[in-house]
């Protein structure tokens, strides 16, 4: 079972970090040069909406070969729908958990990606509440 925690962001406030514009080559090294180019805040690159972001962090076994992993921080937003095939935050039951959104034939349902949860139908008999939609993780390596 994988649960969700939601974080406090209230300080929105961005801490400047350095950049380096020059690439960075994957295969062979290139020669670091030691001067900045610019600063920038990491809000910039992770929140695309602010007023309707929150950071929840995921506790459990999402799935084998799953993008998210244990304590991997999500940034969620929750002022848009979902298309097919992607990671949200849902209140099942009360619980909030992280599935995958999947439309079939006009029918909704949220998937686990450890298969050994069945896909849950969106249908009126489960109390469910769609919080948002996963636009990045968060993990270390």
């Amino acid at each position: 079972m994988n649960y969700v925690e939601l974080l406090d962001i209230s300080s929105k406030a961005g801490i400047e970090i350095p950049l380096f514009t020059m690439s960075v080559p994957a295969g062979y090294p290139n020669v670091i040069e030691p001067d900045v180019d610019k600063v920038v805040d990491l809000n910039e690159f992770l929140i695309e909406h602010p007023a309707t972001t929150l950071f929840a962090r995921v506790t459990g076994d999402f799935g084998k070969g799953a993008e998210i992993k244990n304590g991997d921080i999500l940034i969620v937003d929750t002022g848009i729908e979902p298309d097919d095939g992607k990671y949200v935050i849902v209140s099942v039951n009360g619980e909030m958990t992280v599935k995958i959104f999947r439309e079939i034939d006009n029918e909704k349902y949220l998937i686990s990606a450890n298969l050994s949860f069945m896909p849950l139908m969106r249908e009126e008999f489960i109390n469910h509440q769609l919080i948002g939609v996963v636009k990045k993780v968060i993990h270390s390596l």
